[in-house]
């Protein structure tokens, strides 16, 4: 089931789109983010919890995965992976206090 929120930060960054995936849940926001989260699927994971950003499903693109014991941990994760990748990857400068926010309201983290 597909389900649009209206939860907006006053530069446009919010959930325009949340879906549930083979093993986990997808946030859309907008043109700049998608976001994965994902439960351990085998022992050999790094963390109960797995988060991909990415900025297109386009073949590609970079995927950047965070890990951690919680969603919110995983997260935490996938954003300093996302600083630390953002100038050699050429990814955009992304607000994850906004993404934070956004993911706790619908309860994603």
């Amino acid at each position: 089931m597909r389900h649009k929120p209206d939860k907006t930060s006053k530069d446009g960054l919010g959930i325009t789109l949340q879906y549930r995936e083979r093993g986990g849940m997808a946030y859309d926001f907008g043109l700049s983010l998608r976001v994965r989260v994902f439960e351990r699927v085998c022992a050999e994971d790094q963390g109960d919890w797995r988060v991909e950003a990415r900025t297109s499903d386009a073949p590609g693109v970079p995927v950047i995965t965070g890990w951690g014991a919680t969603r919110a941990d995983a997260l935490k994760d996938a954003t300093r992976m996302w600083h630390a990748a953002a100038l050699g990857q050429g990814l955009p400068a992304i607000d994850w206090d906004v993404v934070t926010r956004a993911l706790s309201t619908v309860r994603a983290i």
